[in-house]
């Protein structure tokens, strides 16, 4: 758990994640026995608590295969991309020498830590590292791949790959992906 700070006269611990990043997801999933049930108040506008929202992630993905969970993490990201795909976000990113200017103001935007880097490596490869990521879980780094991909292809790039090179879950010191557009 990170430091303590205070935020609108209110003291909460660093590390907490924005509504949008698993609302679909828990109302998909988490919610359905129940659509009107407690995962409906969830706003995709608020900011979470990281231990929250990974005890709810844990529940859902509870029992799934690797391969089962990789699936739900594609899906969950083009749940929780959609509106932003539509939003004013891309058009910031516009392009992904922009989308590397701006990957830091894009990346608060849903989570508050981390400290991303994006590196372009050929004229259709960047490599983006994420450091210092309190709220990382191992089904948020593996969405984030898939949201990347979904951006890129938003940006133009139909055939965009994202590939996970690194995570902190398997011991690396920050999370990287390789895009290939």
């Amino acid at each position: 758990m990170g430091a303590t700070q205070i935020v609108d006269d209110y003291a909460v611990s660093v590390g907490r994640i924005k509504g949008a990043v698993f609302r679909e997801l828990v109302l998909r999933y988490g919610g359905r026995s129940d659509p009107a049930g407690p995962a409906s108040a969830i706003s995709a506008s608020r900011w979470y608590a990281a231990g929250v929202v990974h005890g709810l992630l844990d529940a859902i993905l509870a029992g799934m295969s690797a391969e089962e969970r990789s699936a739900l993490a594609r899906e969950s990201a083009a749940l929780a991309m959609a509106p932003t795909l539509r939003g004013p976000l891309v058009r910031l990113a516009g392009t992904p020498e922009r989308w590397a200017q701006h990957g830091q103001r894009i990346w608060r935007a849903y989570y508050e830590t981390g400290v991303v880097t994006t590196t372009q490596r050929a004229p259709t490869c960047w490599e983006q590292t994420i450091a210092a990521w309190a709220e990382h879980h191992p089904f948020l780094c593996e969405q984030h791949a898939a949201a990347t991909a979904l951006l890129h292809r938003a940006m133009g790039h139909e055939a965009a790959r994202v590939e996970r090179t690194a995570c902190v879950s398997l011991g690396a010191p920050a999370c990287s992906y390789r895009i290939d557009a």
